[in-house]
């Protein structure tokens, strides 16, 4: 059983003044060089468990807020969305970072199935807040994963069916081999245009006003109304 102590720590906001004031997070370099302090000031904590991070980002690229949201790799499969996502929405975050650690400093970074099926689930419950996960890092002591450089956000972003990682397995591999390096970009702009649909359709389903639509997707109202019918 989880102690008051732990209960607590999970909770701690880690002010983005312990990194520097006003820092911008812009790209997946940005993001790892915010974790990489962090690993550092919390070194002597991180042997043993892993830490999971949430980095909170506004609509200027500004980080507003980086707490953690569950300690030791067991918790991560029973995480709460509605927990784990209050604190980025009460600090307006548009997108948000995940990231956890390897308690191993000597292990090199790598994706598993559990790390791909958790952030497929919460970045499909993050939309119906208007809010993105655009990237989960795997940390280790001097280097990282990245899931998106690794192309594996974009087939998030268009799985609309909650597939596991083994199910989707085959499909990865196939467009990889069709698709090679050339379509990647074409595929990411995809994914983000079928994000900002699902944002839409969740947001009329809950009778959101179309000027808070337009202001929390970027599209226009002329688009909107294309995807309403």
């Amino acid at each position: 059983m989880e102690s008051d102590k732990q209960k607590n720590k999970n909770k701690i906001l880690i002010p983005t003044s312990k990194i520097k004031e006003s820092v911008k997070c812009e790209n997946t370099k940005d993001a790892y060089k915010i974790f990489k302090h962090i690993l550092r000031y919390e070194k002597y904590e991180l042997k043993s468990q892993e830490h999971f991070w949430i980095m909170g980002i506004d609509s200027e690229e500004y980080v507003v807020c980086i707490y953690i949201a569950a300690i030791g790799a067991n918790n991560r499969q029973i995480i709460d969305p509605v927990d784990m996502f209050a604190t980025a929405i009460n600090h307006n975050s548009k997108k948000i970072v995940l990231a956890h650690n390897h308690p191993d400093v000597n292990e090199s970074p790598y994706l598993s199935n559990a790390d791909f099926d958790l952030t497929n689930r919460l970045y499909h419950a993050c939309l119906p807040f208007g809010i993105e996960i655009i990237d989960h890092l795997i940390l280790a002591d001097d280097t990282y994963y990245s899931l998106d450089e690794n192309e594996y956000m974009n087939l998030i972003h268009t799985d609309w069916m909650y597939k596991t990682y083994q199910e989707i397995k085959p499909r990865i591999d196939r467009e990889r081999k069709y698709y090679g390096n050339d379509k990647r970009a074409e595929g990411k702009e995809e994914g983000l245009k079928q994000g900002k649909i699902a944002i839409v359709k969740s947001m009329l389903k809950n009778n959101e006003d179309i000027s808070k639509i337009i202001k929390y997707t970027g599209l226009s109202k002329e688009e909107i109304e294309n995807i309403i019918k």
